[in-house]
């Protein structure tokens, strides 16, 4: 299917595809810095700050839709499948040192996905635990009888991991 690429070709979509990298990579640590500071501000019970968080998030989510769809576009534009077996593929074709530089930046790429995703779903378990105890708090403030959501019989928390999964 590559066939048809001379080395030239490749060491173009190559550098194309390292500035790619480059920017989801920073990208990456841009969000995981949001991600980071959601925490803070969840801890804080800082409202202004979550929302801030939540923004920044949703913007660098955005452009890193945005990357990806450039970056399949390019794979596919070589010859190549735009799925992370392309990208294995077409990094393997580069001469030594773009495919190290390429490696190196996409597993990177990879660990920073991996921890964006764990540290957001920590967020959002510490989120849906809040708002939980504040929910339990006013209905005992309300002399309302309070949902046991917060702690089960035994007063201990309840693994909220699975239906938090299911939304974050």
């Amino acid at each position: 299917m590559d066939a048809k690429l001379s080395p030239d070709q490749i060491a173009r979509y190559a550098e194309s595809l390292l500035t790619l990298f480059q920017r989801e990579h920073e990208l990456l640590c841009c969000l995981l810095e949001s991600i980071d500071l959601e925490l803070a501000a969840l801890q804080a019970t800082d409202v202004a700050e979550i929302e801030n968080a939540a923004e920044s998030k949703h913007r660098l989510i955005e452009e890193l839709e945005q990357q990806d769809k450039v970056r399949r576009a390019l794979l596919t534009e070589a010859g190549f499948m735009s799925n992370p077996s392309g990208i294995d593929q077409f990094i393997l074709r580069c001469d030594p040192e773009l495919r190290h530089a390429l490696r190196g930046t996409w597993d990177e790429i990879q660990a920073l996905i991996r921890r964006c995703q764990n540290d957001n779903t920590r967020n959002g378990e510490l989120n849906a635990l809040s708002q939980r105890i504040v929910k339990h708090m006013l209905s005992f403030l309300r002399g309302e009888s309070p949902d046991n959501n917060v702690y089960n019989q035994d007063g201990q928390v309840p693994d909220i991991t699975q239906k938090v999964l299911g939304r974050v």
